[in-house]
């Protein structure tokens, strides 16, 4: 008994921190743009989903493209530009219905022994995927979605973030008489884009707004502790070289409404309910574990009685 509670407050506890992980995540980028996604079920010919090749006289629009793209279990590399991938993903699509369309013109069907032998473990697994879909989605209401986003966003501290432009110099030296000339000027930007040598410097070392964490840690704990309004004391050392930094506002970072992760948060709490079937489905199934060289373990328990199963040695 003991041991199942421990059991349930450690699920319970990584639920929390995998919801309140994707809290954050979405706070931290809610304003990053996204890729565009297709439908996966829209495959009609229009002006968001133009026809992008002919097989055999057949028309494929970008939506069915990219759905076999997604069927496939690939996945776009972060900030790699479309036009790139497209002509890779139209190959893909095209290998695959012409070895198809050659399959069916040598009569190997979905009735073929062989097809139905090699199916079987994915059918097996697309059973498995369904099951734990249908399991998630039933055990978790919109009301205890609601209920999680209020305790992890509404009731959530808020998240102070500013906005600073800085100086990055590569030698110290320069960095101190830099700093000198920070302290007094009326035009930070200016001399931001006269001598930085970071990739900001072309707009005046505006680096945004961000939250403590999203910066390297010197950097952040230097842009924290000041006032704003005003230039550091002192030139701050990072692995990029020294910064002179300059913060510009402050303003309390704006929390995702209800709608914008409700979605995330369901997925979080759907993985809770199929973790928890899952420390069922081992409680009432009779299991005995045995090494790799085959010597029994006792890890498991009894379907009746819960209790270790008795390590079996030969006599």
């Amino acid at each position: 008994m003991a041991e199942n509670s421990k059991q349930n407050l450690t699920t319970a506890i990584s639920i929390i921190i995998a919801l309140i992980a994707v809290v954050y995540s979405l706070m931290l980028h809610m304003n990053k743009p996204t890729l565009p996604n297709e439908s996966a079920q829209t495959f009609t010919v229009g002006e968001n989903n133009p026809i992008v090749m002919t097989i055999n006289g057949k028309s494929i629009t970008r939506a069915e493209i990219l759905d076999n793209f997604n069927r496939s279990g690939s996945r776009v590399p972060e900030g790699a530009p479309m036009e790139k991938l497209f002509p890779m993903m139209q190959e893909q699509y095209l290998a695959g219905t012409l070895l198809t369309q050659a399959a069916s013109k040598a009569g190997v069907s979905v009735t073929n022994s062989d097809v139905i032998e090699k199916a079987k473990p994915a059918l097996e697994q697309a059973i498995r995927a369904v099951y734990l879909e249908e399991l998630g989605n039933k055990g978790v209401s919109d009301k205890d979605v609601e209920r999680a986003y209020n305790n992890l966003v509404v009731n959530a501290p808020d998240m102070k973030e500013r906005r600073a432009s800085h100086i990055l110099i590569k030698d110290e030296k320069k960095a101190n008489a830099i700093l000198i000339k920070a302290k007094k000027t009326s035009d930070f930007a200016k001399l931001a884009k006269e001598n930085s040598e970071g990739p900001s410097a072309e707009n005046g070392g505006d680096l945004g707004y961000f939250v403590a964490g999203e910066m390297v840690p010197e950097f952040s704990k230097a842009a924290f502790e000041m006032e704003v309004g005003a230039v550091s004391d002192k030139i701050v050392k990072t692995q990029f070289g020294y910064h002179i930094i300059k913060i510009m506002e402050e303003r309390v970072r704006t929390k995702p409404k209800l709608a914008e992760i409700a979605d995330q948060i369901k997925q979080q709490l759907s993985q809770g309910v199929v973790s928890e079937k899952m420390q069922e489905l081992r409680k009432n199934a009779n299991i005995e574990l045995f090494d790799v060289q085959g010597q029994p373990l006792k890890k498991e328990t009894t379907k009746a009685e819960g209790k270790p199963v008795e390590e079996k040695t030969e006599k």
